[in-house]
């Protein structure tokens, strides 16, 4: 498993915090920040990238961006 180091939440234009609602507005940042590589496996990802819970969001919508 690769670490990932964190680092500082990105920001806009105007150096204010983005406070992602939707993950589909995070991925862009996702991938500039750790790649397009599984941090599990390590393998390139080469079709949509998802985050993975531990808990299924389906069941668990309170989680959805944890």
């Amino acid at each position: 498993m690769r670490p990932i180091v964190k680092g500082a939440n990105p920001t806009d234009e105007n150096g204010v915090e983005i406070i992602f609602t939707k993950y589909a507005r995070a991925r862009r940042y996702l991938i500039d920040r750790i790649g397009e590589y599984c941090s599990y496996c390590e393998r390139k990802i080469e079709a949509n990238l998802a985050v993975e819970h531990v808990q299924p969001k389906d069941t668990n919508p309170d989680l959805l961006l944890e």
